[in-house]
Order: structure tokens, then sequence, then C-alpha cells
């Protein structure tokens, strides 16, 4: 996947992806392989949208491979390259990673400061994962 953007107070997809990108991605998450007629026809339900506009965030998204296309017929299907869950999963270790590559120790403590915003399952899941490192190290 191509490194993209943050953007700071943005939630979810909107972190890395614009507003119009993450419409897109809901759509192809949700109801799997789609046409940029069939993306188009969704959105331009609730939103005035050109085709070609569609047609241009497809095709980045294509570009930055969150997308694959394949031809069918006179039109492109496009295909997640990831589930959304395994999308997000991977999006957070790379900003997480780069975090830390970055900031090193620095985060521990803004870490800490935001373990309140977990929920229990996975604030018990964080302490499963830092015993299971810290056994690996000893």
């Amino acid at each position: 996947m191509a490194k993209a953007r943050f953007r700071l107070g943005k939630k979810g997809q909107a972190l890395l992806m614009g507003e119009l990108e993450s419409l897109v991605m809901e759509i192809i998450w949700d109801q799997g392989p789609q046409t940029v007629r069939e993306v188009f026809d969704r959105l331009s339900r609730s939103r005035d949208l050109a085709y070609t506009t569609v047609m241009t965030v497809m095709s980045r998204l294509a570009t930055k491979k969150v997308l694959n296309k394949r031809k069918q017929g006179n039109a492109f299907l496009y295909k997640a390259t990831l589930s959304k869950d395994d999308f997000e999963r991977e999006t957070a270790r790379d900003i997480f990673s780069s975090l830390l590559q970055g900031y090193g120790g620095a985060l521990v403590q803004p870490l800490a400061e935001s373990i309140d915003l977990l929920e229990d399952k996975d604030l018990d899941e964080l302490m499963r994962l830092v015993e299971s490192k810290r056994e690996q190290r000893r």
C-alpha cells in the first residue's frame, strides 16, 4: 500500500484518505467488487458528483494499491486489496511503527495517557501482548 499523508483530528480511513476516497472504500467493503458506474450510482443518490470524479478517485485508489482493478467487458471492476479490518490493522501498524521510529520513548507517556480511550477488552489484549513480548525477550 502506498504511503499517505496523515490527517490529524480525523478518524478511521479519513486519517489517510479524503472524504470521497473513504466513501468509495466503504461501498466496496460493504458491497464487494464494483465498477465505477455502480459506485457512482450509489454515491449520486446523496451527492452531486460527476462520473469522472468517481472514476478519478477509484483510479487513484488503484494507484495507491488500495484497490485492484481488472477489465470486465467494457468496464473495470475494482476490488479492495485488503478487508476493512486488515486495512485498519495494517494502517495502524504502519502509523505506530513510523511514530516509534521517529519518536521512540517519547511515545510512552502519551500512549499511557491515552489508554483510557480503549475498551476493557482492548486493554486486556494490549496487556496480553505486552506480557507476551516481554516473555519473548527473556
